[in-house]
Order: C-alpha cells, then sequence, then structure tokens
C-alpha cells in the first residue's frame, strides 16, 4: 500500500528531564489542570513511529519495472508519540514551547524511482506543497485529465515526488499550527471531517473478523456477534472495533463476497430493526423525521441497556468505517451525545404541547393565572420535586425562570438518563470523544448521516411567507445568503430550521409537519425593534421568523450565528 500517512512530530532541542516531565521530556499535567487538559495539544495524538511500519503489506515493495503504483489502502499505522517512543501515559500532555519545531511527515513516492519504494518525505514548510504551475503542478483540489474515475483522490505532484491528493490538504491544514482542538473546531467542517478521517484511519488495524449472521432477527445476532467478539478481545474495546469486520448471511453469501456491499445490507437492516416501532428503544420526535430515545421501558431492563450501548458501538463502527447511518438522531439526542448546551427551544423538537405551554408562561405575566408549584407529574402519573421542597415553593412572575429551566431539564435531560449514557458509553468505545468534540450537533449529523445536496431553486419555489412575500427586501436578501452559501452551510441552516438535515426523496415539496401532514417551508417576518435577536426556527412546523433587519449584512451575520450557536433562549445544564 502507498497511501500517503501524515503524522505530526515534534523535536525538542534542549529540554532537561526533572520531576515535572517524563521520560520523553513531556510535561506532565497536575491535578486540578482542567483547562491545561481542555487546551492539550491535538499533537499529543499518538503519531507515526519514525521507520516503515511493520504491519502493512507492500511496504516499500519493490514493483516490476514500468509498472505504475496506484494503490491508495488505506492507512493501518497505529502512530506512537511524538517522539517515537511508546504512547503517551495516561495522565500526560505534550505542550507546545517555542523550542519545538512542526513538520509533517509523509509517505510519498520518488518520480525517478525504479522500484516504487515509498519514502519518508519530511515537508517542514508549506510553501512546499503549493503547486509550481510553471512546471505544470496541479493544486492539490484539482482532479487531473488522468485521474481514475472511480476514485476521489489522486496522486499530486510536488518537485520529484508524487503525494496523495487529500493527504496534501491534510498536511497544508496540519501547516497552519492547528495546536489545540479549539483550533480545529474552527475550521470549516469539510477540513474537519477530512481531519477526522484522517485520525480515524490511524486506529484502524489490518487484520479480519469474519461475522456470520441470519437474516431473520439480523439485529439480535449482530448484537451476540458483537457480545461475544468483546468478551474474547478483553479490556481492549477499541483495538477490538478497529480491526475489519467481513459479513456472510447464512445460506445466501459466503465471506470472500463481502467487498462492501453486504457489509452496508447488514447495517442498514440491523439498524431498521433496532429503530423499529416494535423494538421499543427508540420514537420519531415531534418533527417525524428524527429519533429519540424511548423514556418508557420495554421488557427486560439490563437487555436494554446493553442494547443502547450496542447502538452506540455501531454508531462508533459506522464512523469508523466511514459508513453512514439511515437513521436520524434528533438534535437534542446528538446534544447529549456530545454533552453540548441545551437551550429551552430544543423542547420543542421532543414535546411540542409542553413547549407551546411553557412558552406562553415564559412571554407572559403570569400572576393570578398559573398556580403551579416546583413540581410536575411525569409519565407514570407520579407527582415528582423539581428541587428539595419543591412542593411547598409557589411559581411566581420572580421564580419562572427558574422554574421552566428545571422543567426543561428534567424534560430533556432527565428523561431516558441512563438510556442517553449506555449509548454515549458504547460510541466512545470506538470513536474518542476528544475527536468529535471539535465538531458541533449539526456537523454530527453530517459525520452521521451525510448531507442533502439543496437545490436553492426548489427550495424558493416550494416556501410560503407570513406577514411577507417574495419580494420584500428581507426575503430577498435571505435568498441571496442562501445562494451565496456553502452546501454544509445550507445543510445547517435546513438542520436549523427542520429539525433534520436531510431532504425527503422529493425535495423541499415533501416536507411534513410534526403531524405528518404536507408542511411547506415558511418564511415569516416578524418585527424586531431590537437589532440583535437572532431568527428563530419551529421546527415541527418548518418555519423560520425572521426578524425584519435593516440591511442584507446584518441578516447574514444574525443567520449565521443563528445556524451556529441555536436559537434564542436561556441555556438548560445538566
Amino acid at each position: 500500500a502507498v497511501l500517503v500517512v501524515l503524522c505530526v512530530y515534534r523535536m525538542l532541542r534542549s529540554k532537561g528531564n526533572d520531576d515535572t516531565t517524563n521520560d520523553l521530556g513531556q510535561p506532565l499535567l497536575q491535578s486540578g489542570q482542567v483547562q491545561q487538559q481542555l487546551q492539550d495539544s491535538v499533537r499529543a495524538h499518538l503519531a507515526a513511529p519514525n521507520g516503515p511500519p511493520g504491519n502493512l503489506r507492500q511496504w516499500g515493495q519493490a514493483l516490476p519495472a514500468g509498472r505504475k503504483n496506484t494503490s491508495f489502502r488505506a492507512s493501518t499505522v497505529l502512530r506512537a508519540t511524538t517522539m517515537g517512543g511508546p504512547p503517551l501515559a495516561e495522565g500526560t500532555s505534550f505542550a507546545p514551547d517555542e523550542m519545538a519545531i512542526t513538520f509533517v511527515n509523509v509517505r510519498a513516492l520518488e518520480l525517478d524511482s525504479l522500484t516504487n519504494e515509498v519514502i519518508w518525505l519530511p515537508v517542514y514548510d508549506k510553501e512546499f506543497l503549493e503547486p509550481n504551475l510553471e512546471a505544470g503542478e496541479l493544486p492539490s483540489g484539482q482532479r487531473p485529465a488522468d485521474a481514475l474515475v472511480t476514485r476521489n483522490v489522486w496522486w499530486v505532484v510536488r518537485s520529484r515526488h508524487k503525494i496523495r491528493s487529500d493527504d496534501a490538504q491534510i498536511a497544508e491544514m496540519l501547516l497552519t499550527k492547528p495546536t489545540t482542538l479549539a483550533d480545529i473546531a474552527k475550521m470549516p467542517f469539510e477540513i474537519k471531517q477530512m481531519w477526522l478521517r484522517n485520525e480515524l484511519d490511524q486506529r484502524t488495524l489490518p487484520s479480519t473478523v469474519n461475522i456470520m449472521v441470519s437474516r431473520d432477527k439480523l439485529a439480535d445476532a449482530l448484537r451476540d456477534s458483537f457480545r461475544e467478539l468483546l468478551h474474547k478481545g478483553g479490556a481492549d474495546i477499541q483495538a477490538v472495533m478497529a480491526r475489519k469486520f467481513m459479513y456472510a448471511i447464512r445460506g445466501e453469501t459466503e465471506f470472500f463476497q463481502d467487498v462492501g456491499g453486504i457489509t452496508r445490507e447488514i447495517y442498514v437492516k440491523a439498524f431498521q430493526e433496532l429503530f423499529s416501532e416494535a423494538r421499543g428503544l427508540f420514537l420519531l420526535s415531534a418533527d417525524e423525521d428524527t429519533y429519540i430515545i424511548n423514556p418508557e421501558t420495554v421488557g427486560d431492563v439490563a437487555l436494554q441497556m446493553e442494547e443502547y450501548y450496542f447502538v452506540g458501538l455501531l454508531l462508533g463502527k459506522l464512523l469508523l468505517d466511514g459508513l453512514l447511518c439511515p437513521a436520524h438522531l434528533s438534535l437534542v439526542l446528538r446534544k447529549r451525545l456530545l454533552n453540548a448546551p441545551i437551550k429551552f427551544q430544543d423542547l420543542q423538537g421532543v414535546d411540542q404541547e409542553l413547549f407551546k405551554s411553557l412558552e406562553w408562561i415564559k412571554d407572559n405575566n403570569i400572576t393570578d393565572v398559573i398556580y403551579e408549584t416546583f413540581t410536575f407529574t411525569d409519565e407514570n402519573d407520579v407527582v415528582r420535586e423539581l428541587k428539595p421542597g419543591g412542593s411547598a415553593i409557589e411559581v411566581t412572575e420572580l421564580n419562572k425562570i427558574e422554574w421552566l429551566t428545571l422543567r426543561v431539564r428534567f424534560a430533556l435531560l432527565e428523561v431516558a438518563k441512563e438510556e442517553t449514557e449506555a449509548l454515549r458509553e458504547g460510541l466512545y468505545e470506538v470513536i474518542p470523544p476528544r475527536l468529535l468534540s471539535a465538531f458541533s450537533c449539526s456537523e454530527l449529523e453530517f459525520l452521521l448521516s451525510g448531507m442533502s445536496e439543496i437545490d436553492v431553486a426548489d427550495w424558493m419555489q416550494h416556501t410560503v411567507y407570513k406577514n411577507c412575500n417574495s419580494s420584500t427586501a428581507q426575503v430577498r436578501w435571505f435568498w441571496n445568503v442562501v445562494t451565496c452559501m456553502s452546501d454544509v452551510d445550507r445543510c445547517k441552516l435546513l438542520s436549523f430550521a427542520t429539525g433534520c438535515a436531510n431532504l425527503p426523496v422529493e425535495g423541499f415539496v415533501g416536507l411534513r409537519s410534526a403531524r405528518g401532514v404536507s408542511r411547506m417551508f415558511q418564511i415569516s417576518l416578524v418585527p424586531s425593534p431590537n437589532s440583535s435577536r437572532l431568527p428563530q426556527a419551529h421546527t415541527c412546523f418548518n418555519t423560520l421568523d425572521l426578524p425584519d433587519y435593516s440591511s442584507q449584512d446584518e441578516l447574514e451575520r444574525m443567520l449565521r450565528v443563528a445556524i451556529e450557536e441555536g436559537a434564542e433562549g436561556f441555556f438548560v445544564t445538566e
């Protein structure tokens, strides 16, 4: 395999050992240094050792004269530390300093080599990766005329070497010196996705696992196979899931026939069973497009917890293998998986009636109108206190925001808490949580389920208006902004307004309301004396409330804030 693999090395010039460093000269994290841990260097991830890896066939293998090396096998190199030694011990960090030199080490082919032997090529300067246009070199993102039509990557020539196109782009990104995950998080989604793919490729193993399943009760058979694999694999679950799984369907196919299609078919069928109403694990949310965890336990509690853990493992395995999940998770569930802040507005995608009731209380004076205490009645008709002694505390105009916060927290965070934790645990057994922390909730939807290709003309054609029309200035500005958006930002806007980043097969004409009836996308113009007000979405009705901004620039700025940070409203913490 001659795929270029990237790794970031840190070379320390003169760093003495003392009690605050490990045997590699890396500073140890002291207890309580939470902030430093949050800013831990991206380069503290495992990095490739300095030398040909022994676990990859064809590494450096001589090829017959005249034969072109066109293999694009995915990397299976497990990266060691930035010093080329053993993996970092728990509780250690590699903090950037002025004495360190950063360079990217890539695998490459020399153009004048007769053997097509793969070599390490250290790249210290981003300028090396820039094409020499006079010499006929192309930008890494430009597909050459002789590139294979079946490939999304190709060789790019730089000086006397050939480097893979996507790895050249990752190298360019790493040489901009993103030192923390916070730096990665600020980058465009396409770059972050490429970075994540590179990180996950480093965590795959070349060995294979053969799994035989029956088409009848396929999800059960797959769950039992995973259970057996993890039992045999011991404590290193990530190493078990990092191997390549090959499937065969009993009585229909053999293992050698699985070159990807059988695996995809089995995963799609398994998710259909796991998310079915009969299974009882998940329910359609209020938007009828995405799924939430069923708050009511059905059957054996221990088995259910195992099934949620199994679903998490499957989600992680799909991410690791670059496959898509056919089921779409709700915004609140994605936020809970990422431990992202929950807002009051998120309630409308879970319980529309409760949201309307609480929104009225939030927006109106309740003095002598509402008589409530800090309690609520759960789905089992049991009265529960929102805080200690809540049954003796009346809700007033002065304390209603506290009451609303606690009520929404119980509705969104306390419901199915153990089930969500089991799902999260399964996901993070496969994918390190720090890698996903660089992505927003909408971007997690793209990673798990892909993106729709949005036709702006179709969107405009199937939009209705309230308190405005297609000629209203704010509406014209809105469509100007959407037209200039990237595909990623359009999907974020679609997710913000409808609750899902993907469209029905019919396109925008196929949008449905929470009650399952046809409901086209609607723009509602709302008067806003306060120019700082953000656009607000009503996902159950596919409606976007658009304040009457005074300029297109102001509209674009506030719209981008809304789709990146969410709707207005107070946060609800766990």
